[in-house]
């Protein structure tokens, strides 16, 4: 099982077809089966993400019923001694550097990521948090939680101009 991620964005994205695959991060338009996720954001263009090196499997995530143990989750993944961030780290960069890169402006994106099969479900939490969090190599994303994720002093703004 799959875990897919979704972003929404105040500015209109620019959207690639999701064949052929094409490396790198990128915003792909939403699929059939997918066109429910858009109401489940409050900005109002919504686009399936492609991280960097794989699918969103290669973000770290926890998936459990309740808030609560979803956090517990995440901080026993993290004490495990054999636990090794470092695999996944590089997807977290490249998400917030291309979310600085293209969005900065905004101010601010939502995410959403759900496990293929759990589209159905619904939204567990939402949870504002400033976009450097997802850099720090204990973040984990919680699934059917909506992110708010704000752009601070943390991100600063691109030397080149947008695009």
């Amino acid at each position: 099982m799959c875990f897919i991620p979704f972003l929404a964005t105040k500015t209109a994205p620019s959207l690639v077809p999701e064949f052929p695959h094409q490396p790198g991060t990128a915003l792909h338009p939403l699929r059939p089966q997918y066109a429910a996720v858009a109401g489940r954001f409050t900005l109002s263009h919504c686009a399936e993400l492609q991280i960097a090196h794989g699918c969103g499997c290669w973000l770290r995530r926890v998936d459990f019923p309740t808030a609560e143990e979803m956090e517990y989750m995440a901080g026993f993944t993290v004490s495990e001694p054999r636990y090794n961030p470092a695999d996944k780290q590089d997807n977290h960069d490249a998400l917030a550097d291309y979310l600085i890169e293209h969005f900065w402006q905004d101010g601010l994106v939502e995410f959403f990521g759900f496990f293929e099969g759990n589209e159905s479900q619904p939204v567990r939490g939402h949870k504002e948090i400033p976009l450097a969090a997802i850099r720090h190599p204990h973040f984990h994303f919680h699934t059917a939680t909506v992110y708010r994720l704000v752009f601070d002093q943390a991100c600063p703004r691109p030397s080149a101009p947008l695009g």
